[in-house]
């Protein structure tokens, strides 16, 4: 019934080591299982579980408005759908920002980097000018 989808070979059921049924399950480091660390949330997943059902209510309003029937569902895959249009215009409007921002301060810092250079070059004009009259 179950077999190897390169060799056809015959499978065969093993202890998986961290499982709940394995003996090693007390003793998981003897098999060298390490426990898969814990991620933090994402800004889009913690976008959703903030913004999930204002989204629903919304698409729920909305459906009913143009629904004549009284029943309306929204459904998950809808509200999900929903959201990752959301988000995708919270990130560019943000992004836009935050690129204005890096923008205006690399224009910031070669407008300091120009103005340093003339003041050098203002000095040394000033130097020989100052040599000049003195020899």
């Amino acid at each position: 019934k179950h077999c190897c989808g390169t060799c056809h070979g015959k499978l065969i059921e093993i202890e998986v080591p961290g499982s709940s049924t394995s003996a090693a399950a007390s003793s998981k480091s003897s098999f060298g299982y390490t426990p898969k660390k814990k991620r933090e949330a994402t800004g889009f997943s913690l976008f959703v579980k903030q913004h999930s059902k204002e989204v629903r209510s919304n698409l729920l309003q909305q459906r009913q408005r143009s629904s004549s029937s009284g029943t309306v569902k929204v459904t998950q895959p809808e509200v999900m759908k929903e959201c990752g249009r959301l988000w995708k215009e919270y990130k560019h409007k943000n992004s836009d920002n935050t690129t204005i921002r890096a923008s205006e301060e690399i224009v910031g810092s070669k407008i300091d980097e120009i103005g340093r250079s003339l003041n050098k070059e203002v000095d040394a004009i000033g130097r020989q000018l100052f040599d000049l009259s003195m020899g």
